[in-house]
């Protein structure tokens, strides 16, 4: 009897034992069928995206195909003149957002302005400031309204001085005399050309204008595939005013490289800074359609230095690239 009764205890283990383990492996499978299962839906719905882009290419490439067909051109000839459109539009973004900041500036100064101050344009009024206070530095004279005014005072009785005592030579006042002309005119012509601003974009006058007040630009640019070359236009009134500008270092008919380039032209760069105008130049645009970054490259380095006209109507010809 009791080897009977030890039997069934062990039978009773051994089955209790045995429903417990069909359990856990029953749950293991129904965790691998739900893994798998989320598996095979993320794969689903990945292949589904896959397929929507495939079928978006698909049609974008359509649409591509049929408007290159429509105009005659080749599709990546399309994709960059669109990739142009884009930039253009993104730097008219920015401009309109400059033009804001300049009509907010603008009626903040207006706002500010005296009530018996002349209902002058600002351009003028800042350059007279601009003149006003380039003197003042230049003299030394003390920042005091007071003690300004008894330097201004003093200035005028040695000016009135200077007058009487006219020991400098004819020729020397003639050219002083000249040279004060031709400031006189550059001043004018730059007044002008900013009157004739209607938009952002100009923040200096021309260094050089017409009489009109139109830009006159002081050097041809072309940019190449392997960087700019400079080129001197032939404007026979400005033979003086050449000569006064630090044109030394600058070397023309020669393809020069960005670096070179900025550092060659920098000392014109802070002539016209000093001054407070621009050097403007026409550009050239030789560099193949297919090299973007090429262009946008040597279009900043020239930037850096001068404002720019972009001339599509005439061509730049190069004989030879140094």
């Amino acid at each position: 009897m009791p080897l009977i009764r030890e039997q069934n205890q062990s039978y009773r283990r051994g089955l209790v034992l045995g429903l417990t383990m069909a359990e856990v492996v029953v749950l293991l499978i129904f965790v691998l069928l739900l893994v798998l299962g989320g598996l095979f839906a993320r794969q689903a719905m990945e292949v589904e995206q896959t397929r929507q882009r495939l079928t978006l290419l698909q049609g974008a490439r359509a649409e591509l195909a049929r408007i290159s067909a429509e105009l005659g051109r080749d599709p990546q000839t399309v994709i960059q003149e669109l990739a142009k459109a884009e930039e253009v539009r993104r730097r008219l973004v920015l401009v309109e957002q400059e033009a804001d900041q300049l009509r907010e500036f603008k009626e903040a100064l207006e706002a500010e302005r005296p009530a018996d101050m002349p209902d002058r344009p600002l351009p003028e009024l800042f350059r007279e400031l601009v003149l006003i206070r380039d003197a003042i530095v230049e003299a030394e004279m003390p920042p005091e309204p007071t003690k300004l005014a008894e330097e201004l005072a003093s200035a005028a009785d040695a000016q009135r001085a200077l007058d009487v005592f006219k020991d400098q030579g004819v020729a020397g006042v003639a050219k002083e005399n000249e040279r004060l002309l031709r400031e006189a005119r550059n001043l004018k012509a730059q007044n002008a050309s900013l009157r004739q601003q209607i938009g952002p974009g100009l923040d200096h006058p021309p260094c050089w204008a017409t009489p009109e007040g139109k830009a006159e630009y002081i050097f041809d640019v072309a940019l190449t595939g392997g960087g700019l070359i400079l080129r001197e236009r032939h404007l026979p009134h400005r033979v003086a005013d050449r000569e006064e500008l630090p044109l030394s270092g600058i070397v023309l008919e020669q393809q020069l490289t960005p670096r070179r380039f900025l550092a060659m032209t920098k000392s014109l760069y802070e002539w016209s800074v000093e001054k407070e105008c621009r050097f403007v130049v026409r550009a050239f645009d030789l560099t193949e359609p297919s090299d973007k970054d090429g262009y946008k490259r040597h279009m900043n380095a020239l930037e850096g230095r001068f404002y720019k006209y972009e001339e599509r109507r005439e061509s730049f010809p190069v004989t030879s690239l140094q």
